[in-house]
This record gives C-alpha cells, sequence and structure tokens, in this order.
C-alpha cells in the first residue's frame, strides 16, 4: 500500500483565505512571527511616519492582520479620533480584539472586504494598506475603494514587497531560483508593488511619494518564518523539479552560510504615499 502524505500548507495559500482553512491559527501564528522580525518592524514604523496621522483624526487600516502596531496608529489620532482597523477574516479580527488593549474607545475592529468598503465616501483623513494588495484578487479596485473613502487631500500610505526582487545568497543559485519562483507562484500579485503608484496616478491621486527599501534576512530562522525555503524545497522534490540530493545539498549549503555569517535574502519593498486629489 502507498503511503498517504497529507498535502503540506503554505502561509502564502492560506493567507488568501484565512477563514476557509481548516486551520487558521496557523496563518495567525505565522502572521505574528513575520510581524515580529525586525526588518518587518521597521517597514510598519516608515508607514505610519509617511502617513502621519494626527490627534483627532479617522484612520482606516485595511489588512490589519492581528493588528501589530495597533498601539501606534490609536495613540497617533487620540484623544479624540478614531482608528478602524478592518480585515476580510473573522479569525483574524477575533485575533486581533483577543491581543489589542479593549479599553480603548477610539479603536473599531470590522469584518470587511477592501475590494468593497461599507463606508461612506470621504469618511476618512487617512488610510493604510500593508501587505495586503498582494494577496488580492483585484488590487486596483482596492485601491480605487481606499480613495473614495477618504477625504478631499486624505492620505494614504500602500507598503507591499516585490516578489520580483527577492534574492537569497547560495553555493546553488539554479536551485535558488526554482524555489524562489515556487515562492512567487503561491502569491496571487507578486509584482504588484511596483505598479502602485501608477495606478495611483491614473486613479487621481496626487503628490505620489514611491519609497524603496531593502527588507533583509540574515538567518535560516527568519528566512523560514518568510519564505519556507524547506518546504518549498521538499514541494520541488515531491514535484520532481527537484531531486532529494539536491535538496538536501541546498538547505546545507544555506545552514553553512550562516554559521560563517554570509546568510542573506533581500527583497524591495514598495512604500507609496499618495493624497486624495
Amino acid at each position: 500500500n502507498k503511503k498517504i502524505t497529507q498535502p503540506m500548507k503554505f502561509l502564502a495559500d492560506i493567507y488568501r483565505q484565512v477563514d476557509k482553512s481548516s486551520e487558521p491559527e496557523f496563518a495567525i501564528k505565522g502572521l505574528e512571527a513575520i510581524a515580529g522580525q525586525e526588518s518587518i518592524q521597521k517597514l510598519y514604523k516608515f508607514t505610519v511616519l509617511l502617513l502621519d496621522p494626527k490627534p483627532g483624526e479617522a484612520l482606516l487600516d485595511a489588512g490589519c492582520g492581528t493588528c501589530p502596531d495597533f498601539e501606534a496608529i490609536v495613540n497617533s489620532v487620540t484623544p479624540n479620533g478614531r482608528a478602524v482597523f478592518l480585515d476580510n477574516s473573522t479569525n483574524m479580527i477575533r485575533a486581533a480584539k483577543e491581543k489589542c488593549n479593549q479599553n480603548s474607545s477610539l479603536a473599531e475592529f470590522v469584518v470587511g472586504d477592501a475590494h468593497h468598503l461599507e463606508f461612506c465616501d470621504g469618511m476618512f483623513d487617512c488610510y493604510r494598506i500593508i501587505r495586503t494588495l498582494q494577496h488580492l484578487d483585484n488590487p486596483t479596485k482596492a485601491l480605487q475603494e481606499a480613495l473614495r473613502v477618504l477625504k478631499p487631500n486624505g492620505r494614504l500610505v500602500c507598503q507591499e514587497p516585490d516578489w520580483g526582487t527577492l534574492t537569497l545568497t547560495t553555493s546553488f543559485p539554479e536551485i535558488a531560483t526554482s524555489v524562489i519562483d515556487a515562492f512567487k507562484q503561491k502569491i496571487r500579485n507578486p509584482t504588484f508593488a511596483n505598479q502602485i503608484g501608477e495606478i495611483l496616478k491614473n486613479l487621481g491621486a496626487k503628490h505620489i511619494e514611491i519609497h524603496q527599501k531593502k527588507r533583509e534576512t540574515f538567518n535560516m530562522a527568519d528566512a523560514e518564518t518568510s519564505y519556507e525555503l524547506s518546504k518549498l524545497a521538499r514541494s520541488l522534490v515531491e514535484s520532481q523539479k527537484l531531486s532529494e540530493k539536491q535538496s538536501i545539498s541546498f538547505l546545507d549549503d544555506l545552514k553553512k552560510l550562516e554559521t560563517t555569517g554570509q546568510f542573506r535574502t533581500e527583497v524591495t519593498a514598495y512604500i507609496v504615499r499618495a493624497e486624495k486629489g
């Protein structure tokens, strides 16, 4: 009898539809682990700096996940502002509520669709969306909705990785290319990041700023959390695109590079700021 193996779970697959997953907690824990990395935390801080929310303003954080920088957002609109945290996953919103300070009267948690926001036109002073457009069916529609719910001159900040720029230090570049390609295939819009500025311009946004920042990892633990390299290599073996020997050699090489301080992954993050025209 053939041994029946369970299909591998990949975070990128689950992020598309967390609530339809049999194990939403896997996605929640994965998102929390990635958000805890120093490189990601720096990007979150930079988006708040660019958005520059002010006391008394109304802010919408779309695709909020578990709200990794909840306090920074709420504190920025204190004392009499409004911070709305929106995600299309009931499980993510539940986790966010459990984790965040529920004593704040300024915060609201909403299950909703970034493609079809259930808010009136011109309701918010600022809007932020982070690492979400890459997973959406129609990210351009989400940007249209963002501009719709903003007040005139309202501020918008998007932050997305351009997975077309992902690189990995290795002695086996051809295998690395196969692994990276397998990762990119799991992202619905892997290179949408570099189109955001032009799309916002076409939608009538003004004062568009495009910032690029390198996000790097220097250890296997962070890379595994972010990219699931070992599982990707194993999936390529199962699909007969790599041999078992190639997979082992590739992963062993990464571990050796880590011990000598040469391990590195790099991807370019696009942070785009704009104002409603």
